[in-house]
Parts: C-alpha cells; structure tokens; sequence
C-alpha cells in the first residue's frame, strides 16, 4: 500500500508568504492524527527527499521550534520561553480568497506557481495515506509532481579588495577602513548566516508574535561593562584595548576623523588603563608595551584601528542582526570622521 496523491487544484492566495516554488507547506482544516504523526515521525527524510529539487518543507506545528535560535537573533528582546507554543496546519487557509474553500480543503501540499493582478495562484496536492510506511513513497511520488526553482543568495558582502592596488604610496587607515573591517568580520558573517530570518520562518514570526524590532539602551557600568537592557539583559564583551576604542567613540557622539586619532591618544590612554585597572585579572603590561598598543591605535597609517573597529562591529553582530546592531558599531565612509549612530539618549552611565 501507498500513499495517495490526489488531483493537484490551483487556488487562489492574497500575500502568501512565498513567491516562488523553492518552499512546500503542509496545510489542513482540521487535524488528521496518523498523517500528522507520520509527518513528524520522517520529517528528516521528507527534508531529504524534497532537497533533490532544493524545496524546503515547511511544517508549521515545528516551524516556531525550528526558527527559534534564528528568531532571537533577529528579535533580541524575545525569550526562549515565547516560542512555546505552535503554529497550527490551517495557518495558511486564512489567506485563501475564496472563503468557502477553507472548510472544503483536505490536507495537501501547497506549492506557489505565480501572482496575476495581485492573486497568488498556488498548488494544493491532496495527500493521505493508511499506514505510517505509506509516507515516503507519497513523498516521493509528490516530489515527481513539484517544479525546482532555484534561488541562490548571499547575505555576506563581496568586496573589492584591490581596489587600491594601483597605489604605489602607504595606504591610510581611512582609506582601507572597508575593506580591512569586512575582511576581518567574513568569519562572524559566515558564523551567524544560517541565523537569518527568511521567508516563511520571518512571516511566521510577524504574524503571530508580532515582535517589533526596537532598539535597546545601553548600560555602561563603573566597571565597564557594556549591557543591552531591553534585550534581555545581553552582555557585550569584548577585550580591554577594543572596549577602550568602544568608549572613546561612544563618548564623542560628533565622531572622530581617522586622521585625528592622535589628538585623542591621552583620552585614548586613559581610558584603556581606567578599563584595565577594573578588571579581577588585569596582568601584567609594561608601559612600553601599553604605549605601543596605543601608538598603533592613533597612527593614521596603521590597520589597528580597523582591527579593533573590526571587533567592535563583531561583538554586536555575533549576538543580533545587523540590522539593529548597525547603531551601535563604529562606521563611516572615507575621509568623514567615523561615529556610533546610537541616540545617546539611549546610553546610561552608571
């Protein structure tokens, strides 16, 4: 015995969440405990089978568990516990333009074909099965029936790295400030680009939890350590001679011209030795050696400050998206002086 796929119907969608057929979403009116248990039972082979045409399956009672890791970094301010609870099948029967089909739907495979005059016209592929086995030879069956879009896409910036190669002079610290700072993070966006919220698992999240990006204040205790209150408390760390660099642009809101740096080297100084002497475990550095790390910081002909901006940009980026964590990195284009956008309305001082 097998599963049986029945006769594909179009229907007719207002803003489904997808516009191209790289995603297949299970729906029902209703719940059909075997099919649901069968599903869930060889969820990671129907993945498998459904990844020879590059389709994702989309499960929605799971789909909430699924995106939750990517969800917090897009959502800072969500908690674990606000994914408790599931979607249901019937998610999607909301949309449909003909109310009347909503009750009248069995459980199907809904696979989107194209938009005319602002209708989405989608697949729908009845399924049902007798027992549990049946599953994976229906899949497979369907699989026969689905067309393969492929989408490729990257959130990782590409950048020209030889843009300057044609200069015979040293580079100054603004001009390579791009493309050194992008270099540096590759690693922190290859790191954190299976946590981007994408189609299906961001309208979800819209949908039913409503979050609202926002933007949290920021706590800088005696002892330096930098605190993101409204996103649960987030603790950004970094090492002393980059939180040094962290705090001096944080402290001038005007921003600072790279080839200035040197006018704020005491600042600079201070403030590293200030952080320094807070720390439990300071060790041991000689003023030489403190003198050159600071030296390297403000010479406008040095990659340090890039480095350390570098690092400033991946503390945030690691624990958020860029798209909130831009307000508070350091940045700016060439030959303007360089700044953290935040509101300092929204930095406290403790």
């Amino acid at each position: 015995m097998t599963g049986i796929l029945g006769k594909v119907k179009t229907l007719k969608f207002r803003d489904f969440p997808t516009h191209g057929g790289y995603s297949v979403f299970f729906v029902e009116n209703g719940y059909d405990e075997k099919l649901n248990l069968s599903i869930m039972n060889h969820l990671m082979e129907i993945h498998g089978i459904l990844d020879k045409k590059s389709i994702e399956f989309i499960y929605f009672p799971l789909i909430m568990q699924e995106a939750r890791n990517a969800a917090i970094y897009n959502y800072p301010q969500l908690k674990r516990a606000d994914f408790s609870n599931s979607l249901s099948s019937d998610v999607l029967l909301q949309l449909l333009e003909e109310d009347e089909e909503r009750t009248m739907i069995p459980p199907c495979i809904l696979q989107y074909t194209t938009t005319k005059d602002g209708i989405d016209y989608v697949n729908a592929y009845p399924i049902s099965i007798e027992e549990d086995a049946d599953m994976i030879p229906l899949m497979e069956n369907l699989l026969e029936q689905l067309y393969e879009d492929r989408v490729s896409c990257s959130s990782i910036l590409e950048y020209d790295f030889d843009f300057y190669s044609h200069r015979k002079e040293p580079l100054t610290a603004d001009e390579t400030f791009s493309s050194d700072v992008q270099a540096k993070m590759q690693e922190v966006y290859e790191k954190v680009k299976d946590l981007q919220l994408l189609g299906v698992s961001e309208w979800a999240l819209k949908q039913y939890l409503f979050p609202q990006k926002r933007l949290s204040s920021m706590v800088i205790t005696e002892k330096y350590d930098i605190i993101l209150p409204y996103y649960n408390n987030l603790h950004i760390k970094m090492e002393p001679l980059v939180k040094a660099v962290f705090i001096l642009f944080l402290r001038h809101e005007e921003g600072i011209v790279f080839k200035c740096l040197s006018d704020y080297r005491n600042e600079l100084k201070d403030i590293y030795l200030d952080i320094r002497s807070k720390l439990e475990r300071p060790g041991h550095l000689s003023e030489e050696r403190i003198n050159q790390s600071i030296d390297a910081l403000t010479n406008p002909l040095s990659n340090s400050i890039n480095e350390k901006c570098a690092r400033v940009r991946a503390a945030f980026v690691s624990q958020f998206d860029e798209s909130l964590a831009k307000y508070y990195y350091i940045d700016g284009i060439c030959g303007e002086a360089k700044r953290i956008i935040l509101d300092r309305d929204l930095v406290e001082w403790r």
